[in-house]
């Protein structure tokens, strides 16, 4: 039983860093407008800067994302748990 247990948890764990990934990249796929990066790079910011940035966007949402997620999931295996098993004595 232990064993089942623990690969219900690992395919959740699964499902959950999908759907967090997934979110992630909705977020960061957002378009950026060509004249907000025109207007950056005018104002004297390099290509790297620029690439760093929106990087720095998306794993910050990412591990936002992450982190709600794994709060959902602790506290979704808690319910489930108490109302899935009926008690032995």
């Amino acid at each position: 039983m232990l064993f089942g247990s623990i690969g219900l948890m690992a395919i959740v764990g699964l499902v959950l860093l999908i759907s967090c990934s997934n979110a992630a990249s909705m977020f960061c796929a957002r378009r950026r407008t060509a004249s907000e990066i025109a207007v950056r790079l005018a104002m004297g910011a390099s290509r790297a800067r620029l690439v760093r940035q929106l990087l720095t966007e998306c794993v910050v949402l990412a591990l936002a994302a992450g982190a709600v997620g794994l709060a959902l999931g602790w506290q979704g295996t808690g319910c489930c748990g108490a109302c899935g098993r009926p008690r032995s004595h």
